[in-house]
């Protein structure tokens, strides 16, 4: 968990809503990697993004000057990141998805 309002200093009114937070990280996994095929997902009445882990989910491209590359991949985890009053809650294993989304409903009261 972390408050990533005051991490970054953000304490005006512009700042995003916590639901604007949690469709911004998904269309960003969507944009950058959509391989990994987030979900948005309920919990307790939070929206949350979510991903299965996979064995070759992340994807790192170095393009060089002479339009060589090279292309890396390597495990990620499952996560799952929701936000409540701006403190985020991220939680990440080599489990399925849906355990996280267990333990995040058993963190959260219903609303």
């Amino acid at each position: 968990m972390s408050d990533e309002n005051r991490y970054f200093d953000i304490l005006d009114e512009e700042s995003l809503n916590d639901t604007a937070r949690v469709m911004q990280g998904y269309q960003s996994i969507l944009d950058g990697n959509p391989a990994l095929m987030p979900r948005l997902i309920d919990v307790n009445g939070k929206l949350a993004w979510g991903n299965e882990a996979s064995a070759t989910g992340f994807v790192g491209t170095v393009q060089f000057p002479d339009g060589s590359e090279i292309v890396t991949r390597s495990e990620i985890s499952s996560r799952l990141r929701f936000y409540e009053d701006g403190v985020v809650i991220h939680l990440e294993g080599f489990v399925p998805l849906e355990e996280l989304v267990n333990m995040a409903r058993s963190l959260m009261p219903s609303r």
